[in-house]
């Protein structure tokens, strides 16, 4: 059995060729998991979050490190 990530991205939602395709293509015995984009959107990733998830940028880091320094 294979594992198969559906992701549907049309706002035409049953109406939608891709849509028909990828059912289609999802018969068998397949583990499938759907997520619809068009009915639930993803959260905007913005910069605050792209931030926190990749830790302090290498300028902070330089910036903090030189600052630490200047005041010893």
């Amino acid at each position: 059995m294979s594992k198969i990530l559906m992701l549907k991205t049309s706002i035409l939602g049953e109406g939608s060729s891709s849509n028909r395709i990828l059912e289609a293509v999802g018969e068998g015995d397949h583990q499938i998991t759907v997520r619809d984009l068009a009915t639930v959107p993803l959260p905007t990733l913005d910069g605050e979050i792209a931030s926190g998830l990749r830790g302090p940028s290498l300028c902070q880091s330089i910036s903090s490190n030189l600052s630490s320094s200047l005041m010893s």
